[in-house]
């Protein structure tokens, strides 16, 4: 079942609501009021990129990134930066995290046919590789049942005629940042599928699509205990 959380806010929450919390086919999930005081206090003195992280951790008290979030209000935008709040009025903001085992699946499967797709660009006379990208906003739970279903998909894929041997998931888990130097954030990670069964080693030391190999960690985003320090 998904977990859901909502928080409905209006100007002020005049005191600490009680959650109310429901269960039925269709999930689990609690209702609250959202507590304005921090947001407040740090909008008093400061801008923050409307829809933003920062923005939800400001309004419910956290940032779940297990969580997928959706977030609407009436605000007031910065003269200096339009995309940034001085203030913000009135807000709601839903977090949910899909447990569904088919949800997972059809995600498992879409890499495949996205794999199948590249494969058919690839010549026939020499071994090859697949890069795909992925924008992850699952959270660290679902991105790993995703990256242990997308292997064995890999290991029975029929690359046809091609000499397709390896597939690389690029891993993409975008931030909203509020530095003045630039306008996102991702942190990148890289994920290796053998494809078949063979003793053909990785051709690619260096792989990944968007990140200079130099400033990253070995492993992936959602297993901080596979990332090793790369050596300088």
């Amino acid at each position: 079942m998904p977990p859901q959380r909502f928080y409905l806010g209006g100007k002020t929450c005049p005191r600490v609501c009680t959650p109310n919390h429901w269960r039925d086919d269709h999930g689990i999930g609690t209702i609250r009021e959202i507590d304005w005081s921090l947001a407040h206090r740090v909008l008093g003195a400061d801008e923050v990129y409307y829809g933003s992280s920062r923005m939800i951790e400001l309004l419910i008290g956290r940032y779940d990134h297990d969580f997928a979030h959706s977030m609407a209000g009436k605000w007031r935008p910065s003269r200096e930066h339009p995309f940034w709040a001085d203030m913000v009025h009135q807000a709601s903001v839903v977090g949910w995290r899909n447990r569904s085992h088919e949800a997972i699946r059809q995600k498992a499967r879409h890499f495949r046919s996205m794999v199948a797709k590249a494969a058919g660009q690839l010549p026939r006379d020499r071994p090859g590789v697949v890069h795909v990208g992925v924008e992850s906003w699952s959270g660290g739970t679902t991105d790993a049942v995703r990256h242990f279903r997308n292997k064995l998909e890999m290991l029975d894929f029929d690359p046809g005629e091609t000499r397709l041997r390896w597939v690389y998931g690029e891993y993409f888990a975008p931030e909203v940042t509020t530095r003045s130097d630039e306008s996102w954030a991702i942190e990148e990670t890289s994920a290796s599928y053998c494809v078949g069964r063979h003793c053909t080693r990785e051709p690619l030391p260096h792989h990944m699509l968007l990140t200079p190999e130099a400033k990253i960690n070995r492993g992936v985003h959602w297993d901080t205990a596979s990332q090793t320090p790369l050596r300088r």
